[in-house]
């Protein structure tokens, strides 16, 4: 029997990796294929983009960094050994040593700091990460064997997170099944950042990170959540008192003279924030494939004739709705039975299926009860219910877990009769998730009046918001702010269109990050609502 192949991805920004190269090709184990990927990042995009030029055949993948050496001949040999006696391993990795040739300050880093180091096991060792919690697995993919069918069923690397790939990355191929394990007697040496600066440098961006991370997978508790800017000031001022303790005990609460440590945890905490004001819209691994599928989807819809499709041929608009589906499935339990009100063409509904959620897709129409779209919808996969009456839906009481609502409630005949309809098909202490209620305060809103080309008949403020939710039954829990600027541009000339659609990330964080802003984001276009059904 044949040694499986073996595709080895080495991301290289600068000089391309000779000597590891040289390494590689020593190895006892002969069936590999070597993968340069130069001059991409971040990092994952570099992993991603080594996978697609590995050849079809290769059976799991080696992921090694351009500055980490092999320690030994069989390394490769050994970390392929627990692939074939066990189907259910996901990933191999080995122990981890910094070079003998370190510095005093990369020795220091490397007693000091946790993960730089992790010594040599005499078995295999389970090391799987938490799917609940910040506890991460012994390996990084600095040095990684991965079974190629579960890179594969996560999808790869996330390509937006600066820094955390490898926890993200081992995050859901944990939760898909697999197991982690460190093999016996095998290592790599990988060496620490040799000066302060650089130190400070790499764990800055270890909590950017971080905070993308922690946004990405709320459920993980990785850190705290910076509701609001008093809360990051808050954070940054108890991270700045615990530099003593930090300095001096042990994560196992035991005296130990760690200033380098107490150090990079300080300057992590920096970068946290920074990144979740700068950093913080990181949206599913496979977003750029949703975007694509949308916008196609959009494109079904003008040749079919359909239209009120922005939220569908707009870039800016779908990757918005892609972040509302991000955001509904981390606040919701998986298997959540919701209803989408008002689902248009089930846009939302479709992404949401995708995350695990028991969608339900219902809408007001032209339609008879019942009736799809049309004879060839959009979104084949989404079976729309039609109705009537808002305020007389067809579902029993308590049958949802939430009811969300995109951009719907301003076109209700009667809020609060449509409200309180709400409040008895949700179970008790239910959720009402509410995105895109125009502003009463936003100019963006009074320009679109003043040229006549608003699609918002009633606008709103935070106070008619709660007295409004009050008297149907909800409790209030959360009241954002978010949209400083235009999304639409509607009667622009295309060309300023396409380039600003172009821009659409940067534009969106920017955006995000504006919002936030006290008095400013009193301006904002709308309102993002959460609220408690107290009725049931």
């Amino acid at each position: 029997m044949s040694e499986p192949l073996i595709g080895i991805v080495i991301p290289a920004l600068k000089d391309y990796p000779e000597v590891l190269i040289k390494i590689l090709k020593e190895q006892t184990y002969p069936n590999i294929s070597i993968n340069v990927v130069c001059g991409v990042s971040p990092n994952g995009k570099a992993r991603n983009e080594g996978v697609k030029r590995t050849d079809k055949n290769v059976e799991y993948y080696l992921f090694i960094d351009d500055d980490a050496i092999p320690g030994h001949r069989d390394m490769i040999k050994n970390m392929v050994t627990p692939f074939l006696e066990d189907k259910t391993i996901g990933v191999v990795g080995c122990s981890q040593f910094i070079p003998e040739n370190s510095n005093w300050f990369q020795r220091q880093i490397a007693k000091q700091i946790p993960r730089v180091e992790f010594p040599l096991v005499d078995r295999l060792t389970e090391s799987n990460p938490s799917t609940s919690s910040r506890e991460a697995a012994k390996m990084t993919t600095t040095c990684v064997i991965v079974k190629r069918e579960a890179y594969e069923k996560v999808v790869g690397f996330n390509e937006q997170l600066i820094r955390g790939v490898d926890t993200e990355f081992f995050f859901r191929v944990r939760k898909a099944g697999y197991r982690f394990v460190i093999t016996p007697y095998t290592w790599n040496y990988h060496p620490a950042p040799s000066t302060p600066v650089k130190l400070v440098k790499k764990y800055f961006w270890y909590g950017v990170g971080a905070s993308q991370e922690s946004r990405l997978n709320p459920e993980r508790r990785i850190y705290i959540y910076l509701k609001t800017p008093l809360h990051a000031l808050i954070y940054f001022c108890l991270r700045t008192l615990i530099i003593p303790l930090h300095t001096f005990i042990s994560m196992n609460f035991k005296f130990k003279f760690q200033p380098l440590h107490a150090l990079a945890s300080y300057v992590g905490a920096i970068g946290y924030i920074w990144g979740w004001y700068n950093f913080s819209n990181v949206v599913a691994v496979d977003s750029d494939r949703e975007v694509d599928c949308l916008f196609a989807r959009g494109q079904l819809g003008l040749a079919l004739g359909k239209t009120h499709l922005d939220h569908l041929v707009n870039k800016i608009n779908i990757i918005k709705q892609i972040r509302i589906a991000d955001e509904i499935s981390s606040i919701l339990k998986n298997g959540s039975r919701i209803l989408d009100w008002g689902c248009g063409f089930g846009q939302l509904a479709f992404l949401l299926k995708k995350r695990g959620l028991d969608v339900i897709a219902y809408d007001i129409g032209k339609y008879s009860k019942n009736q799809v779209l049309s004879p060839e919808p959009i979104f084949p996969e989404i079976p729309i219910i039609w109705g009537e009456d808002d305020t007389v839906l067809p579902f029993n009481n308590g049958e949802f877990d939430a009811v969300i609502s995109c951009g719907v409630l301003e076109h209700a005949l009667d809020y609060k009769k449509s409200l309180k309809e709400i409040s008895r098909i949700l179970r008790k202490d239910g959720l009402i998730i509410i995105y895109m209620l125009p502003s009463i305060y936003s100019p963006l809103e009074w320009f679109a009046d003043f040229k006549k080309i608003s699609c918002h008949p009633v606008k709103f403020n935070t106070d008619s918001i709660r007295l409004l939710f009050r008297s149907a039954g909800f409790e209030m829990i959360t009241i954002r702010k978010y949209g400083l600027m235009p999304h639409n541009l509607k009667g622009f000339p295309q060309y300023i269109r396409k380039v600003y659609h172009g821009l659409s990330e940067k534009i969106l964080n920017f955006d995000l990050f504006c919002s936030r802003i006290p008095i400013l984001n009193f301006t904002c276009r709308y309102l993002e609502i959460i609220a408690k059904n107290k009725l049931g």
